[in-house]
């Protein structure tokens, strides 16, 4: 009882403490910090001496303490200019919102010195680049300057100011569209999307070589085709169960499986994507905003990476790139802000929790950005009074329902097959081995000059910049409660692109970087719109757009660089007829070699590489189906390859090949010597699964386990290249049908 009184009487004193008190703070706050990160660098120090980091952390912890000392020196003379301002209530919830993130910052550091059990494995396929600590200190970031002051001010006023209330109702809502208009709105976005993005593709006349992100597809898209289950064993793959499932499916649907059908499948989902962000933008926003939304979505987002090229070909990152693995949040999220203000029934979050299940069915991205980016502006809308607190636990309640009704009838099919735990092994290996650190890298040296590297620099103070005017009226620094309609709309915009720029941080470089930018394209057009209401009464709406558009266009100079006349034209081409001399000169370059069509036989088959011809694989892979017939193979990845990594899965996919039902592996899942071990243990305690074996040399792990568990195995060797591929055959042969 008498811990209790204490608590009050501490919670009282803190409700009424004044900017000058919170500012006394500052220093303690940042001592604490400065004092545990640095007892934190110096065990690690202490422990590996080796350790690079001490100095940048020790330098920070002293310059943040420094910085505090002068930030309440500069804070106690305001006080005295201008009492008024810096006594502001809402300054006060800021200040304590700082000295919480300062007292936070050990968190970051704690991830950065501490090991991880993977940092003991060895032979991973990339290095480890450990950004634990940089994702915390990201999320921090976004705690200390969007939430923790309107948590905080939340707390400390326990009743909305009247002015606040009416100001807020005041604003006016987004107008509602006539029917008429919305249907004309809507064939017009219909049309412009199928203009950028849809048929013809004419990709039976393209004769780009293969990438090696597009060979990680092949091999389980042709365990797929041998009556495997989609995502599982040798059809795991780490892009989406979903996705997977869709790209066999259309690849199907559009003609025989090979390389023209398996593209346009990739194409085909491109479309879909650019379908629902233009459907999207034209509901949220009208017509004509939809449009620029669009127009910036093309020049700068994950909608970007498939263009027309000069032939009137369709072309783009095929194997990676794919809207799709985004897409969930930017539905889901803005609607569920709209439907909790409106007080929506339970029925509508529940088909929203669907769309979210289908999101994160199709991809891992759309599970943790949805659920991150829903939770943030619940939360947000609740401490703004703009949701009751109960009315949010039953919308995510209602979510949940919702999203369950697609996960489980799924995990339970795989459950019927035997193949639940495999299905959730396969889904959540690889963002585990990312998050440990694999495959993580800094900004690549030759990309330092890129425009982009100030988007990726600048994208959070930018965002919290946006969110900023949106929770607060500036300058006076009081909390907006309730938030309007279109305060709503514009925030969660800004959490869902919050949100999914986390994923650059880990892989950074320009690519990653715009793929992350989903949300992108809508914060600039309803930054452009609607901050000049809220920020433009005492300096002038037009004013503000224009500086808008100038912060814009320096943080975001990809934007502008690309969003051309001449981008908005390319797409004509592709409705324009070629000459008949040029169609037939391609008719006779593109001599179809098997599942490699539409590529000539000699053309290079890999990107980047023109030592290995179409020819020379296509014949390759005939001789390995001669060899091997029908027998239930693993392959291991060959490797470099005249200067070519060529994926097991490409050689099984050309070569037709049956996979052999190996546990968690193949091109992509073989992170490590721990993994590649796991499958030699697998080869050796299941032989009769294994009837042939192809990798670069007799002394793999699983080639081992294949000679020891398989007696009598006979070697064969094949050149390919300038290297020599070796071949296991077992001397017995499973009867199959």
């Amino acid at each position: 009882m008498t811990a209790v009184l204490v608590a009050e009487r501490y919670a009282v004193r803190a409700r009424g403490l004044t900017s000058a008190d919170a500012a006394r703070l500052l220093p303690v706050a940042a001592g604490f910090s400065a004092v545990l990160s640095i007892a934190l660098v110096s065990v690690k120090l202490w422990r590996t001496p080796h350790f690079a980091y001490a100095p940048t952390v020790v330098m920070w912890a002293l310059s943040t303490f420094g910085a505090s000392l002068v930030c309440r020196v500069l804070l106690r003379r305001a006080s005295r200019s201008s009492p008024k301002v810096v006594n502001a209530r809402g300054l006060t919830s800021w200040l304590l919102a700082i000295e919480l993130g300062l007292i936070m910052l050990p968190v970051p550091v704690l991830l950065l010195v501490k090991s991880v059990p993977e940092e003991d494995m060895t032979g991973w396929l990339w290095p480890l680049v450990n950004k634990r600590w940089l994702l915390a200190l990201y999320n921090l970031s976004i705690a200390t300057f969007l939430l923790l002051p309107v948590a905080i001010e939340h707390w400390r006023s326990r009743a909305c100011a009247d002015a606040d209330i009416s100001a807020a109702i005041l604003e006016r809502p987004v107008a509602p569209v006539h029917r008429v208009t919305a249907i004309g709105g809507a064939l017009v976005m219909f049309a412009w999307c199928w203009f950028v993005a849809g048929m013809p593709w004419h990709l039976e006349r393209h004769h780009r070589s293969i990438e090696w992100h597009e060979q990680m597809h092949f091999g389980a898209l042709q365990a797929i085709s041998k009556g495997y289950l989609p995502a599982v064993g040798p059809a795991a793959t780490p892009y989406g169960p979903g996705s997977q499932v869709l790209t066999y499916s259309l690849a199907k649907l559009m003609g025989p499986l090979d390389l023209v059908s398996i593209r346009q499948a990739w194409v085909a989902q491109h479309l879909i994507a650019v379908l629902l962000v233009g459907l999207a933008a034209w509901w949220w926003l009208g017509i004509v905003p939809a449009l620029a939304v669009m127009c910036l979505a093309i020049a700068y987002s994950p909608l970007a990476f498939f263009y027309t090229l000069a032939d009137g070909t369709y072309t783009g990152f095929f194997g990676w790139a794919n809207p799709l693995r985004y897409l969930a949040p930017l539905i889901v999220v803005p609607a569920v802000a709209r439907a909790a203000m409106q007080d929506s029934k339970g029925a509508m979050f529940g088909l929203l929790g669907g769309i979210w299940g289908i999101g994160a069915w199709l991809a891992q991205e759309s599970l943790t950005t949805t659920t991150t980016a829903v939770a943030l502006v619940l939360m947000l809308l609740c401490l703004t009074r703009t949701v009751p607190a109960p009315r949010a636990v039953r919308i995510a309640r209602n979510l949940v329902i919702g999203f369950a009704c697609v996960v489980i009838p799924v995990i339970g099919y795989y459950a019927a097959h035997g193949a639940a735990r495999m299905l959730l092994q396969a889904y959540f290996a690889y963002p585990r081995a990312v998050a440990a650190g694999f495959g993580n890298d800094w900004w690549p040296p030759q990309d330092v000059a890129s425009p982009a590297r100030l988007s990726y620099y600048l994208t959070l103070p930018f965002l919290i910049g946006c969110a900023i005017p949106t929770l607060w009226r500036l300058p006076e620094v009081r909390l907006v409660t309730p938030l309007d309609e279109r305060r709503t709309r514009f925030l969660a915009f800004v959490c869902v692109q919050l949100v999914c720029y986390q994923t650059a941080l880990l892989r950074s470089d320009s690519t990653h970087l715009m793929n992350a930018m989903i949300a992108l394209p809508f914060v600039l057009v309803l930054g452009f719109i609607d901050l000049p209401r809220w920020v433009g009464q005492s300096i002038g709406r037009w004013q503000v757009r224009i500086a808008f558009v100038l912060i814009a266009a320096i943080v975001y100079p990809g934007v502008w660089l690309t969003a051309d006349l001449h981008a908005l034209r390319a797409p004509l081409r592709r409705f324009q007829a070629i000459s008949p001399a040029a169609e037939a000169g391609r008719e006779r370059a593109a001599v179809s070699f098997s599942r490699t069509r539409p590529l000539a036989p000699d053309e290079p088959i890999f990107l980047g590489d023109p030592a290995l011809s179409v020819r020379e694989f296509d014949t390759f892979a005939s001789d390995l189906r001669a060899v091997i017939g029908a027998r239930k193979t693993y392959v291991v990845r060959l490797g470099s390859i005249a200067g070519s990594w060529i994926a097991g899965g490409l050689i099984e996919f050309v070569a037709d090949l049956t996979p052999a039902p190996h546990p968690l592996g193949g091109d992509l899942f073989t992170f490590n010597d721990q993994v590649r071990s796991h499958i030699a243990d697998h080869i050796a305690a299941h032989p009769s699964d294994y009837e042939a074996f192809i990798g670069p040399s007799w002394t793999d792990p699983e080639a081992r386990a294949f000679l020891e568990s398989h007696a009598g195995a006979v070697k064969l060797e094949e050149r390919l290249g300038d290297s020599t591929v070796c071949i296991l055959l077992s001397s017995i042969v499973s009867s199959r049908p």
